[in-house]
């Protein structure tokens, strides 16, 4: 086997050590914000109160051994009008 657990001869190569990611296992907070058929958002970062614990969630997947997160941006509250941008949220 080959150090990407492929066989001799597999097209797929591997540079041990070259990871873009800095721990095998991942974490991810759900950051959907989309609107219903309806017409209601769905803003699922305030739903979970993830904006107000993030730091908690972050300490939380650090003493997990999670170093790579994956994480959303509201993009309907950072950009409110076209061009106009809020970094707040």
């Amino acid at each position: 086997m080959s150090e990407a657990g492929h066989s001799a001869g597999n097209e797929v190569t591997s540079i041990a050590g070259t990871s873009p990611f800095a721990s095998f296992f991942m974490a991810g907070f759900e950051c959907s914000s989309h609107r219903r058929k309806d017409g209601v958002r769905l803003d699922l970062i305030r739903a979970t109160s993830h904006y107000l614990h993030a730091l908690g969630d972050y300490r939380g997947c650090a003493e997990l051994g999670l170093r790579t997160i994956r994480d959303g941006l509201r993009w309907h509250l950072i950009e409110t009008a076209p061009g106009t941008y809020d970094w707040s949220s």
